[in-house]
């Protein structure tokens, strides 16, 4: 196992405990004992998420946090949150294979781009539904990453507000299919 994987699958452990107690602290708000093994559990899930980034750099793994806020006190359903995941991997590979083949003009993308855009979980954390994704990259002499473009442009994508904008990126890339990246329709904002 790789030494960025094997801190992904510390922290997962670690940020498993801190949920588990944030839960148990709720039930138990004046436990002195559990108050005390939160604090700790969260300091050694920020120093393995520190690791984990230190590992990832090492790796050339580029690290994506993916954060699921609810709203309108819905709760994280399951085909919500896997439609937002599937849906944001999907636009992810669309905008690397364009990035990398040229424009579209179907919101399509081939196996080569999705397995090079493959995101990976890493971790999960509480307080919002939050995902650490990784992909691993390749860099050149110049330090530029083979996702470096396209995760650039992913960020330009779902940021965008106005119709000069979404007829700039069209007109880059064709036909990607950011309309289908809307977790906000279902209940579900996404931060990143």
């Amino acid at each position: 196992m790789s030494d960025y994987a094997s801190v992904a699958e510390e922290a997962r452990r670690a940020f498993a405990s801190v949920a588990r107690l944030e839960a148990a602290s709720m039930r138990e708000p004046d436990s002195k004992a559990l108050r005390i093994n939160l604090a700790a559990k969260q300091k050694l899930a920020g120093q393995l998420r520190t690791r984990l980034m230190e590992a990832a750099e090492e790796s050339q793994v580029e690290v994506c946090n993916y954060r699921l806020i609810q709203t309108e006190n819905r709760r994280y359903g399951l085909s919500y949150v896997s439609d937002s995941m599937l849906s944001y991997q999907y636009l992810f590979a669309q905008i690397h294979d364009a990035q990398k083949n040229g424009r579209k003009d179907r919101a399509v993308f081939g196996t080569e781009a999705l397995e090079e855009s493959m995101l990976e979980v890493g971790y999960t954390y509480s307080r919002s539904l939050g995902f650490v994704l990784m992909a691993p990259a390749t860099r050149d002499l110049f330090a530029t990453g083979t996702l470096d473009r396209s995760i650039e442009t992913l960020f330009r994508v779902i940021d965008m507000e106005r119709t000069p904008d979404v007829r700039a990126v069209a007109h880059e890339l064709g036909c990607v299919s950011a309309c289908n990246f809307d977790p906000v329709r279902r209940g579900i904002g996404v931060q990143f």
